[in-house]
C-alpha cells in the first residue's frame, strides 16, 4: 500500500466514523489516526527516496501476534461465535500502541475497543496475557466476544524485559 493509499484509508476512517458508519470512540479514533499519520509520514519519506524502507516485523513478533489472534478466534469459537478477520491496519496501530506502552505512555493504550497488557517476555507470555484478559471483568473479556466486532488488530512489542500486547477491535 502506498503512502497515498494509507492517507486515503485514514481519511475514509475519519469520515465513516463521523457519519457513524463505523463505531469507534473518540479517544480510540484519535489514537488510530495519530498512529496512521505517523506511518503515512514515514511511508512518504521512504517513497521519496529520502530514507530506506522500515525493517520487516521480526519473526518472533509475527509469531506472537498470530498466536494471540488464534487464541482470540478460539475463545470466540468456544462461545459459538464467528472468528474475527485480522486487520493489518489495526495491527499496525496496535503494534505502535504496544511499543508506546513499553516506553511508559500508558495514556495511549486504553479505549473502549482496545485491550493492552504487559507481561515478562518468557515463553508463554502471550497465552498468559490472553488468559488474564479472559479472566478480567466484563469490560475486557466482552470486547473479544462482542458480536458486532468483525475485525481485530493484534500488536506485540518486546523490549527485552517486557512484552506488551494490544488488541484493537472494530466492525
Amino acid at each position: 500500500m502506498t503512502a497515498r493509499e494509507h492517507a486515503d484509508w485514514v481519511n475514509t476512517l475519519i469520515e465513516r466514523s463521523k457519519k457513524r458508519q463505523i463505531k469507534l470512540a473518540e479517544p480510540l479514533l484519535s489514537e488510530i489516526v495519530t498512529a496512521f499519520r505517523a506511518v503515512v509520514y514515514e511511508l512518504q519519506i521512504w517513497e521519496s527516496g529520502q530514507r530506506p524502507p522500515p525493517p520487516p516485523v521480526p519473526p518472533a513478533i509475527v509469531a506472537a501476534e498470530q498466536l494471540a489472534f488464534d487464541l482470540i478466534c478460539k475463545e470466540r469459537s468456544k462461545h459459538g461465535m464467528k472468528p474475527l478477520v485480522l486487520d493489518a491496519a489495526f495491527s499496525e496501530s496496535a503494534r505502535i500502541m504496544s511499543a508506546r506502552k513499553l516506553q511508559g505512555d500508558f495514556v495511549t493504550s486504553g479505549g473502549p475497543a482496545v485491550i493492552s497488557m504487559m507481561e515478562q517476555p518468557a515463553e508463554g507470555a502471550v497465552a498468559r496475557i490472553h488468559a488474564a484478559i479472559v479472566r478480567q471483568p466484563r469490560e475486557y473479556s466482552l470486547k473479544m466476544l462482542y458480536s458486532k466486532f468483525t475485525r481485530v488488530g493484534v500488536g506485540v512489542a518486546i523490549d527485552g524485559r517486557r512484552l506488551a500486547l494490544t488488541q484493537i477491535y472494530g466492525a
